[in-house]
């Protein structure tokens, strides 16, 4: 496994920045308590307009012993080069977390995944970003 590291502040900080702004628009927009998938798609749309590359629901397939043995489905792919893993509950937990640094395992290509949350206590979104550790 890939040594990776939580960051509160990236090499790509500013657009880093601007993603997690554009999700606390979708927030401040949309309200409190919704599900996750309607957030997703607000925040697609959010991207789009605003010049991103998106994918949504990803397919990663994950290996063992260079063989195929399932896979794990990214909520949003940004430019091809990052993940945005979304959550809509109260706090995140530490398996939110592993589950967010698991996409750069998995696909090479990422530099990072931010880990977004919708939280269903207040209207700011909470963010954070893991990144490959620089070698």
């Amino acid at each position: 496994m890939e040594s990776l590291k939580s960051l509160q502040i990236s090499n790509h900080e500013t657009n880093h920045e601007i993603i997690i702004s554009l999700a606390q628009e979708v927030m401040t927009d949309l309200g409190m308590g919704l599900s996750e998938c309607i957030y997703q798609r607000a925040l697609c749309q959010n991207l789009r307009a605003n010049g991103y590359i998106v994918e949504s629901e990803v397919i990663i397939n994950v290996h063992f012993n260079n063989e195929a043995v399932g896979f794990i489905c990214a909520d949003i792919i940004v430019d091809k080069t990052l993940c945005l893993e979304l959550k809509s509950k109260a706090t995140l937990t530490t398996a939110d977390k592993i589950q967010a640094a698991t996409y750069l395992n998995h696909k090479k290509d990422l530099k990072a995944c931010i880990l977004i949350n919708f939280p269903s206590a207040n209207s700011t979104v909470k963010a954070e970003v893991f990144e490959r550790e620089c070698l």
